[in-house]
């Protein structure tokens, strides 16, 4: 009989353990943003729990209220890819252990708007086809990667750019210009669909199809116009100082987005004239007087002016320059309590309709 007493509270032990545990789950859902050795997992346990990964593989967090959230988990170095996350919520634990290569279906290749990404880790990359078709590569040097029977090698430097030949049609030179130049509507038409073999070294091959469409050729364009504040912006089809060829055409570039300003018909080639604009920032008031004779408050107006200068494209010989300032909009009608300044701010812009506008007077 005095054995029982031990069995009894051994049993009764292990039943805490199972009570204090927490459920909890997770699963890699991606690459990390901008990194070659980083998932994102989403983990989905108690609310308002504490999270740690094991060997400090992501930063401690804690859970919200609903129980959801996605982390970025750092994949350790050599074959074994496995992390353990743990939750604690007072005297309550849980952990799941994950192997993040399996987590992620094993080694994948995976395109998407022209952005190049190993899972779960290992390379990124991309695809650019404006204003010519190129690759640019991270990933372990002697990477090979094959795009239209090209085969390209990633050197010890582990970095890779290269030329490409893609089949588009017509060619890029010989595309409207309003139809790429299409600013913040682009249009998800593909211009062509090719298929990327990559390799690491040691690993099998790895597939994937790659939808190349106008918003990336219009991303590659409009970045590459930027450039006109340095000089002279050459067209991989023509010679440095040579006339563009047709209608005299001009854009807005605005970041990775262009816009078309007038020249019917206007191809890619006819493109002469570039605009671009810098943020001048100036600080002003809004005014308002209270009702029943209550006085006035004031509020913090900010004006976000662009200065926008017209180069040629050819020659990078600044055209003219022009200040566009931001229209003093204050909200009609406000409701406040008592107090002389108003602790909200209001912003004001100025509209990419009124520097396009402008552009189109250089395209005479």
């Amino acid at each position: 009989m005095m054995s029982r007493g031990p069995l009894l509270l051994v049993a009764a032990l292990a039943l805490s353990t199972v009570g204090c545990s927490v459920k909890i789950d997770a699963t890699v859902t991606g690459p990390a943003a901008g990194s070659t050795d980083k998932v994102r997992v989403k983990v989905v346990a108690t609310g308002s729990a504490d999270l740690t990964c094991s060997d400090g593989a992501c930063e401690p967090t804690r859970l919200p209220y609903n129980g959801e959230t996605t982390i970025e988990v750092k994949v350790p170095p050599g074959p074994a890819k496995v992390v353990t996350i743990t939750i604690k919520k007072g005297i309550r634990r849980g952990s799941a252990t994950i192997d993040l290569a399996a987590g992620a279906t094993g080694s994948t290749l995976k395109v998407e708007k022209g952005a190049i990404t190993c899972l779960p880790t290992g390379c990124r990359g991309r695809i650019d086809i404006a204003p010519a078709s190129k690759i640019s590569l991270e990933a372990p040097a002697g990477t090979t990667i094959e795009v239209e029977g090209e085969k390209l090698t990633v050197p010890a430097s582990g970095a890779l750019v290269s030329p490409l030949k893609l089949a588009i049609s017509p060619s890029i030179e010989k595309q409207p210009l309003d139809k790429i130049c299409a600013g913040r509507a682009p249009s998800s038409t593909i211009f062509t669909s090719t298929t990327l073999t990559l390799t690491m070294p040691g690993k099998p091959p790895m597939t994937a199809k790659a939808d190349l469409d106008l918003a990336l050729a219009q991303q590659g364009l409009s970045l590459a116009l930027l450039e006109v504040k340095k000089g002279a912006v050459v067209f991989p089809w023509e010679k440095p100082g040579e006339a563009a060829k047709g209608r005299r055409a001009a854009v807005y570039t605005d970041g990775a987005y262009c816009y078309n300003a007038g020249t019917t018909g206007a191809t890619v080639a006819d493109l002469e004239v570039i605009v671009v604009s810098d943020v001048d920032i100036r600080e002003d008031q809004c005014v308002y007087t209270l009702r029943n004779g209550g006085g006035t408050v004031t509020g913090a107006l900010t004006l976000y002016d662009r200065k926008a200068s017209a180069y040629d494209r050819v020659t990078g010989r600044t055209l003219a320059t022009k200040l566009f300032n931001a229209p003093k909009r204050c909200v009609s009608e406000i409701t406040v309590k008592g107090g002389s300044t108003l602790t909200s701010r209001q912003t004001s812009f100025v509209g990419n309709d009124v520097i396009v506008t402008w552009a189109a007077t250089f395209a005479k």
